[in-house]
């Protein structure tokens, strides 16, 4: 079901399509079966297989179901990283509902805003989350589900689910920008957009779930940025193709949490921001453990190179807009960077940092 030979697409948009693809999102689970008893899921003493995974995600997909999630209905995630995140995100595809991971920082009135544009009909919060909700959700109930219940199912027997049929054009995600000028506006993805982005770092890095060796060793890959980020969702998606193992950190951001997951975890690779690592290279100062000297830190900057124990290879390529498993992947060769134009928000910055004005607007 994937390869690499692309046509031109007979849609009134006349898109470039990969000829051998997945259709849905949910698609992507068979994929992942092959991987089975692997360990995909780490939280803690917590750690989840691939088959724990999707039986776990049928499992809630019924029970959202009987609490009005359908079809073409949208399901709000508010919720920390962890595994029933994820569980959460499959069983609502599963259900052919769409998506919407919320921003973890958001305040009361950014919920409700969100709320307003998405109109879910269940909404999945932690303890944190539920209570920001806003005392009233719009002119129908929504229901609330806690992260608790999530986790309790995950030992309910097994419950299978009849596949739900929908076009590769129906939305599977709702993502939200930033809102820095502004209240975040949402972005809807199709499954086929999902999908084609996906495909096209798996072709380019020649990663392709039929190009992998059953037996390859999986990735170790620390998942300290959002989930709830573009970019978190790729990493997701990729690493659950890979057969890789995401170990998740439990709270806020730890530098020394980070250091002893990458020892006990044996991870592999780290994507973060040159904050987190500078914050780990100082925390790891006198930390001599081979681990640490031998995990892949991906950061948004070639520029920030820090070290974890006096060396943290730097990949070729790597960004934080970008996931995790990215930095095994060179990057394209380019002639030149794209120069900004005048006025623009890049034109005020010197390519070494800093502003050009005394305030970047």
């Amino acid at each position: 079901m994937w390869g690499t030979e692309v046509a031109r697409g007979d849609g009134p948009v006349p898109f470039l399509l990969y000829q051998q693809r997945r259709r849905r999102v949910t698609e992507l689970l068979d994929d992942a079966a092959r991987w089975a008893d692997r360990d995909h899921l780490v939280q803690g003493r917590r750690r989840v297989t691939f088959t724990a995974m999707i039986a776990a995600a049928d499992r809630v997909a019924r029970y959202l179901s009987a609490r009005g999630l359908g079809p073409g209905d949208r399901l709000l995630l508010l919720a920390r990283d962890s595994p029933e995140w994820v569980i959460s995100l499959w069983a609502g595809l599963r259900l052919g509902a769409v998506v919407a991971p919320g921003n973890r920082w958001w305040n009361t009135d950014e919920i409700a805003h969100a709320i307003e544009l998405t109109q879910p009909a269940v909404i999945v919060a932690d303890t944190e989350m539920t209570r920001l909700l806003p005392a009233s959700a719009g002119p129908d109930p929504v229901t609330v589900v806690p992260v608790a219940d999530i986790r309790a199912l995950q030992d309910e027997p097994p419950s299978a689910l009849p596949v739900v049929q929908g076009s590769e054009d129906d939305p599977a995600l709702i993502i939200f920008t930033a809102g820095t000028t502004g209240l975040p506006k949402a972005a809807v993805l199709a499954h086929r957009s999902v999908i084609a982005n996906l495909q096209n770092l798996l072709v380019a890095s020649k990663r392709l779930p039929h190009q992998l060796s059953g037996d390859r060793a999986p990735e170790v890959i620390l998942q300290s940025g959002p989930l709830f980020h573009i970019g978190g969702v790729q990493s997701l998606l990729l690493a659950m193709l890979g057969g890789n193992t995401i170990v998740f950190l439990e709270g806020r951001f730890d530098s020394g949490q980070v250091l002893d997951l990458i020892e006990r975890e044996r991870v592999s690779i780290w994507g973060a921001v040159p904050t987190m690592a500078i914050r780990a290279s100082s925390s790891g100062a006198g930390r001599t453990s081979p681990r640490l000297t031998s995990s892949r830190c991906c950061t948004s900057t070639p520029r920030s190179r820090p070290s974890l124990s006096s060396g943290c290879p730097t990949p070729t390529w790597a960004r934080s807009s970008a996931p995790s498993s990215s930095c095994a992947a060179p990057r394209p060769p380019t002639s030149s960077p794209p120069s900004p134009r005048p006025g623009s928000a890049a034109s005020r910055f010197r390519p070494g940092g800093g502003c050009r004005k005394s305030r970047c607007r």
